[in-house]
């Protein structure tokens, strides 16, 4: 989550959210209360159980969990990629869901390695926004999940993830000949090259 050119309108005082706001989309997301946000957790938590009770129970149970996840988490990310382009926001609302129900998901499942591999994305991140900055707190919440999913490359994968994203934000910043982009968008394709590379067995 970076900030959009200084030039352009600030839409959602008090708050990270700067840039444009189609149809007022941020604004609404930022006045959602903490309560309702712990709320859309805990369903997002439940639902996430009830797949993996459901899952366990079937011969094919991992493959299907699997899919599940995938087509979950990757509609989720490219959701807050394209809403972190458009208006330089990850909202609170949007992104703790996804990652409780991510770390909830993988320790459940039996593979609480992973769940390790997303909080390590989330400290590192957490760290460089301490030490230097250009780090925004939607990303560190964002890290999470899609540490989680690249973790299921190893070490590696999550560290993989982590290159690509940050060599893709320095390939956009160049090409834009901007100070500042979204960094979300870059996060995305990280965890996907990193998931990519781990299901089609490619050397990392």
């Amino acid at each position: 989550m970076t900030a959009h050119p200084a030039s352009a309108p600030t839409s959602c005082t008090g708050t990270r959210c700067v840039g444009r706001d189609p149809g007022g989309v941020c604004r609404g997301l930022v006045a959602v209360p903490p309560g309702r946000v712990a709320a859309v957790c805990a369903a997002a938590t439940a639902a996430t159980v009830a797949v993996v009770i459901i899952c366990r129970s079937l011969t094919q149970g991992a493959v299907v969990f699997g899919l599940v996840a995938c087509i979950t988490v990757g509609v989720w990310a490219v959701g807050l990629a394209v809403m972190d382009c458009c208006t330089g926001f990850l909202p609170d609302v949007l992104t703790w869901p996804g990652t409780v129900a991510a770390l909830i998901g993988a320790v459940a499942w039996g593979r609480p390695e992973l769940a390790v591999g997303g909080l390590a994305w989330a400290v590192l991140y957490l760290v460089v926004a301490g030490c230097v900055g250009g780090v925004g707190g939607g990303d560190i919440k964002f890290a999470p999940a899609l540490g989680t999913a690249s973790a299921t490359g190893g070490v590696l994968g999550v560290c993989l993830a982590i290159a690509v994203a940050a060599v893709a934000t320095v390939v956009m910043l160049v090409a834009g000949k901007r100070d500042t982009i979204p960094h979300a968008p870059a996060m995305v394709v990280g965890c996907l090259v990193s998931v990519a590379c781990t299901i089609t067995g490619a050397p990392v």
